[in-house]
């Protein structure tokens, strides 16, 4: 298991990614809600670059990433309008 904190009052849990597909979360800052999205190779490669360089430039071994993107979703966004 994995936890997600996805805010002050919220957690969020999912099976670790040994047992699912490697893939980042949209966490809704608001409301709690997590959304969980898949790059692209590219993109993940991308990713890895960069954060092995940034690691790698303070003497630390990346071996693996999650990402988590804060904001507000859809419903939250269009309920403060």
């Amino acid at each position: 298991m994995h936890r997600l904190i996805a805010g002050d009052e919220y957690s969020h849990f999912e099976l670790a990614e040994d047992l699912t597909s490697h893939h980042h979360h949209l966490v809704c800052t608001q409301c709690g809600r997590v959304a969980d999205i898949t790059l692209s190779d590219e993109v993940e490669r991308s990713i890895d670059r960069a954060l092995e360089a940034a690691a790698s430039s303070v003497g630390f071994l990346a071996e693996h990433h999650r990402l988590d993107v804060l904001g507000r979703c859809a419903t939250c966004t269009s309920a403060r309008s």
